[in-house]
């Protein structure tokens, strides 16, 4: 059961961006979920770089339940960015045509 809400979750962190329509909307989802990862990761960094840590088998366990949505989030943060350039791309491709060239 955990592992499907964990699954979801990851989905909606690549989907939600994607589907934003607009730009202020994505940029507070993105930093409302964003900073807060960029934090966890700068913890984890830190405390993986003190001499005296020397892990524990849970830690690679801890670092995918970190790392997944990372990368769900930053995906999705990607192709929203595509969706945008694709959406330019068609505009202008849209307004040479009507103009008559």
């Amino acid at each position: 059961m955990e592992q499907q809400l964990f699954l979801l979750i990851s989905f909606a962190l690549l989907i939600t961006p994607v589907l934003l329509t607009r730009w202020r909307w994505f940029w507070i989802f993105s930093g409302a979920l964003g900073i807060p990862m960029a934090l966890a990761w700068t913890q984890h960094f830190y405390a993986v770089s003190r001499p005296e840590n020397t892990g524990s088998p849970g830690a690679a366990l801890g670092l995918a339940f970190l790392l997944v949505p990372t990368v769900a989030l930053a995906l999705g943060m990607f192709l929203r960015y595509l969706r945008w350039i694709v959406e330019v791309l068609i505009s202008e491709h849209k307004a040479r045509r009507s103009s008559g060239q």
